[in-house]
């Protein structure tokens, strides 16, 4: 959450965003809700299932 102080009024300001992020940890639900990411496709693969590297074998070595 982002806290800041106004000087003029005394006031302590929470940001909307800090509310939005506080209010669903799951940043990758927050960020389809909100557009910022497509929603994952039952055929696709998850980040944490993709293999780390892939060799293009057409690849010319420099």
């Amino acid at each position: 959450m982002k806290l800041s102080y106004d000087q003029r009024t005394g006031k302590f300001i929470v940001s909307e965003l800090g509310r939005v992020i506080d209010s669903d940890l799951d940043l990758t639900t927050l960020g389809v809700r909100y557009g910022f990411i497509a929603p994952l496709i039952d055929d696709e693969m998850a980040d944490k299932e993709s293999p780390s590297t892939v060799e293009d074998p057409h690849a010319t070595q420099m």
